[in-house]
Order: structure tokens, then sequence, then C-alpha cells
């Protein structure tokens, strides 16, 4: 592609503490591959920080669906340039072993969760956890999805 895609930076979504959780919702740092939700347009822009989303079936409406997440093993908080930088490899990767195809050829967008400075030193926020973006919302998962997830018109 000529220009770059949005991709990661622009929506590098800050992680907050959670505190006790009921029902469906999931502590961002706790999300897992597979997770579906619905990213409220103020996290989407990055205009809002996210502590906990409320998880749904896949086959229910949504915007958002993990692609994998990994813990962040440095003793001390490395910097959000530094998780974004990592994040770009590493939710890339997921993308494609999750998906099975190449992000830049899909019809989805990517962002992360990653931890702040503060939910570094207050929780166990450390985790960057990948999650592809579906403009408008889905019904299904993008799991194993493949050259058809190169078709969507969401852009």
């Amino acid at each position: 592609m000529s220009t770059p895609r949005r991709i990661l930076a622009a929506l590098a979504c800050a992680v907050v503490g959670g505190g006790v959780l009921t029902g469906c919702s999931s502590a961002t740092y706790t999300l897992k591959a597979g997770d579906c939700f619905t990213a409220s347009d103020d996290i989407l822009t990055g205009s809002a920080d996210i502590a906990d989303v409320d998880t749904v079936s896949c086959t229910r409406s949504h915007n958002s669906e993990v692609v994998g997440s990994h813990v962040v093993t440095d003793s001390s908080f490395p910097g959000t340039e530094t998780l974004v930088t990592r994040a770009q490899t590493l939710c890339q990767k997921d993308f494609l072993d999750y998906v099975g195809i190449d992000y830049t050829k899909s019809a989805y967008d990517l962002y992360p969760l990653i931890p702040t400075k503060d939910t570094w030193t207050a929780s166990s926020a450390r985790s960057i956890t990948c999650v592809a973006l579906a403009l408008p919302p889905i019904d299904h998962s993008l799991k194993g999805q493949g050259e058809a997830a190169a078709t969507r018109a969401t852009r």
C-alpha cells in the first residue's frame, strides 16, 4: 500500500486498573483471544481510558475481538512509545495467526490495549492486548476467516 494503514499508535488505548467485576464484565488485562466486546467511541478515539469491558458472545453484535495478549515482563514501566512499538509487531502477528490473513490485506483495523504508567505501578495491568476492530459492528468471530476477511468493505 502506498499509504501506511491506521495501526495501533492512533488507537493505543490506555488500560486503567479494574476493580471487582461481576456479570460479563472483564478487566481489560484479563481479556484473551476470542473475547468479543463493543468499544465505545471514547475508547476508540483515545479520549477515555478503559478499565473493563462487557464481553459478549461473538455471535452477538460487537466491534472488537481480541486476537492475542502478551504479558509485559519489564521490571519498570518501559514507556508508552516502547509499548506501542512492541504492540505493532506483536499484534500484527497475532492477527495473522488468529484470523488467517495478513492484517494489511484485511478489511479490519487493529488496536492494542496497553498499560499506563499509573496502572503499571498500582496494579497487575501489565499486558498488551491486541484487538481487531470491525466497523460497522459484526455478529460473527474473525477466527480463521482467512481470505474472507479481505473482502469486507468497512472503510
